[in-house]
C-alpha cells in the first residue's frame, strides 16, 4: 500500500513544433507521481501546459487508474 508520494515536474529538452506553422510550441513538461517508498512510478503525463493544480490531478488520476489496473490483473481478471 502506498503512503506517501511526491508529484515531479520536470522541462523536457525538447521543443514542440506546429506542423502547419513550423513555429515552436514550447517545451513539454513531464510530470511523475511516485511512490515515496520504492521510488516507483506509478503515473505519468506529458503535457505543454505549466504544472498546476490541473496536472496533479491528472496524473493522479492516471495512477489511481494504473493502480486498479494493475489490482484487478492481479486477481485474474483483465481489463
Amino acid at each position: 500500500m502506498v503512503k506517501k508520494v511526491d508529484i515531479d515536474h520536470t522541462i523536457l529538452d525538447i521543443f514542440l513544433v506546429d506542423d502547419v506553422t513550423g513555429l515552436s510550441v514550447g517545451r513539454p513538461i513531464l510530470s511523475d507521481y511516485i511512490d515515496r517508498s520504492s521510488r516507483r512510478i506509478l503515473g505519468s503525463q506529458i503535457s505543454i501546459e505549466p504544472p498546476s493544480m490541473r496536472s496533479m490531478r491528472q496524473v493522479i488520476k492516471k495512477a489511481l487508474r494504473n493502480e486498479r489496473r494493475r489490482g484487478s490483473s492481479q486477481n485474474g481478471v483483465d481489463q
